[in-house]
């Protein structure tokens, strides 16, 4: 196993030019560590707003990447990321093919829990319990 290092060499390139602040962005990152998720090349993934920790399969060897996670900005992409990583089913099926919904929303009522994910351009609102699509209301 290689030693720790940073995640992308953009993330170096920043560090070095000194741009890396409190808006600076993980949203490349987080992407490609989904796709990476995806495609069963990542081994290991831990994302945490402290510290986003994946070890990824190349070649026969394994290699970590590790950066740190500032400012409230970063912290939302991890967020984020961590939620699609967590999405199956239904939900990760209507995410690949239409996106992130405008307004989501959880209720647990009896030990059911649906999510509701309202997408306001397209006038739909699509109903999950669960990982299953159960309804689908137009407005």
């Amino acid at each position: 196993m290689q030693p720790t290092r940073f995640l992308l060499p953009s993330v170096v390139a920043m560090l070095v030019i000194g741009a890396f602040d409190a808006e600076a962005s993980l949203l490349k990152e987080m992407r490609q560590i989904i796709d990476l998720e995806k495609s069963g090349r990542a081994t290991r993934v831990e994302l945490t707003k402290h510290r986003v920790d994946v070890t990824v399969r190349e070649r026969g060897n394994e290699e970590r990447y590790v950066t740190t996670v500032r400012g409230p900005k970063e912290r939302k992409q991890v967020r984020y990321a961590n939620w699609q990583l967590l999405l199956a089913g239904d939900r990760a099926d209507t995410f690949e093919r239409i996106g992130a919904p405008t307004y989501r929303t959880r209720e647990n009522y009896a030990g059911v829990l649906t999510e509701r994910w309202t997408y306001a351009t397209l006038h739909v609102t699509y109903v999950f319990q669960g990982d299953r699509l159960v309804e689908t209301e137009s407005f």
